[in-house]
């Protein structure tokens, strides 16, 4: 009877482990699946909102990138989530609004190369949120519609306080 695994064991144990780390989906990542491109202020009605304009990367190894959705993490306040107002897709995608407010992207499998593959960025993402700062769980999907990868995100896009020209000279006069 032992009561210690024998040293080959042990290793192949730590192999089997240190692989399902590096491969497990919904692990987190060092580097992010979205870069923001741009962040500016836009009129929507009577309201002025954030648009984000995004690259998505694959950061998997492994799985062809064809649809992104996001759900929204509520705020403090009950029904204070985040919501998208305006939402656009590169050439070759698709947008749409989820029923919770969040975006959905879905590649059109009627393109060429409609995936991302991995490794690749594709450019021409946008969204326009309702609040300055937005955070999703965001699902990573395959061809086969199978979740491959999910992760924390926040958009975050500071609007810029509203100043008039003046001169250094009407500057001096406000502080008189």
């Amino acid at each position: 009877m032992r009561s210690a695994a024998s040293p080959p064991l042990v290793f192949l144990f730590g192999v089997v482990i240190t692989a399902a780390a590096l491969f497990a989906p919904g692990l987190a990542v060092a580097q992010s699946w979205f870069t923001i491109d741009s962040c500016d202020s836009v009129h929507v009605g009577n309201a002025t909102y954030i648009r984000l304009s995004f690259t998505l990367t694959n950061r998997d190894s492994q799985n062809y990138l064809a649809a992104v959705t996001m759900k929204p993490v509520p705020h403090t306040e009950p029904g204070d989530t985040c919501h998208v107002i305006e939402i656009g897709a590169p050439p070759g995608w698709y947008s749409d609004i989820r029923l919770d407010g969040g975006p959905i992207w879905l590649s059109e499998s009627s393109e060429v190369n409609p995936y991302i593959v991995p490794g690749e960025s594709l450019v021409g993402f946008s969204v326009t949120l309702s609040r300055t700062t937005c955070c999703y769980i965001a699902g990573f999907f395959g061809a086969l519609i199978d979740e491959f990868a999910n992760t924390g995100v926040c958009f975050a896009c500071p609007i810029p306080t509203a100043s008039r020209a003046a001169t250094w000279g009407r500057v001096k006069v406000l502080y008189r």
